[in-house]
Formats: structure tokens, C-alpha cells, sequence
């Protein structure tokens, strides 16, 4: 089942095969239809979890609107899953579990322009669509 089948479907909870791995779901926020309309969408969520990994993919906001967006929080709560301390961009590093340290590194992304903004209520952001250059992410370190 993937992303589209499952906001049509409505399912509270469920199971779904991707990337040689079974990752579970579960809506979560308010008990009123995540999927029915934006506003609703600022406090509903599903919560997708790798079996085999452990990684944790919350999608608490906007995901009919946004589906490959994130958020800061988003983006922490997957490198808390995979244990990652630090991550690095260039030759910055940055410490995940500091005050601010996900905003800078964010504001990092923005700057080499390999991230912008989707929304800005709530700050949401995506992938570019350029390639990476050289001095672009270097990668993450734990």
C-alpha cells in the first residue's frame, strides 16, 4: 500500500512493503478525518515505522497538501530513530539533540540551496530539485 492508497483508503493503522523492508502506520492527532480537508491537517499525522530498522517517519502535518515535505521536528524525530548524534553539511557540524541545532542545520541546507521552503505556516520544507554539488552535504556521522 503506498502513500496515495492509504489517504484514500483511511486506514487507522496498517502495514505497507517498501524498500525491501515492512514498515508499520498509524494515524494519529484529533479523531476527525485526517485526509478530509488542510485544516485538519495541522493536528493530524501518521507515523510510519521501519520493522527491520527501527527508522521513524512522522508525517504530522499538511500530508495531502505536502506529501515530500518536512518539517524541523520531523527531520529530528528520524535522525533520533537511526541514533544519530550529529549530522554534518560541508564542514559544519551539527549536534542534533542542542537547542536550535536542527534550525541551523536547516538554515545550513537552505543557504547551499539544497533544501527550500514549501510553506511557510507552518515551515515546511523539500528536497531541490538540483543535483548536489561538492560542497553540499557531505553526509551524516553519529
Amino acid at each position: 500500500m503506498m502513500i496515495g492508497n492509504i489517504c484514500a483508503a483511511k486506514p487507522k493503522a496498517g502495514s505497507l512493503f517498501v524498500v525491501n523492508e515492512n514498515w508499520t502506520f498509524q494515524r494519529h492527532g484529533s479523531e476527525a478525518n485526517v485526509f478530509a480537508t488542510a485544516k485538519t491537517f495541522a493536528s493530524e499525522g501518521v507515523c510510519f515505522t521501519g520493522q527491520s530498522s527501527g527508522k521513524v517517519i512522522d508525517v504530522h502535518t499538511f500530508l495531502n497538501k505536502y506529501p515530500k515535505a518536512f518539517d524541523a521536528w520531523r527531520l529530528q524525530q528520524y535522525f533520533e530513530s537511526l541514533e544519530m548524534i550529529t549530522v554534518r553539511c560541508g564542514v559544519n557540524i551539527y549536534h542534533i539533540s542542542e537547542e536550535n541545532g536542527i534550525e541551523k542545520y536547516l538554515k545550513d541546507l537552505l543557504s547551499r540551496h539544497l533544501i527550500s521552503i514549501v510553506s511557510h505556516q507552518p515551515l515546511l520544507y523539500r528536497l531541490s530539485q538540483q543535483p548536489l554539488s561538492p560542497s553540499g552535504l557531505r553526509g551524516f556521522s553519529s
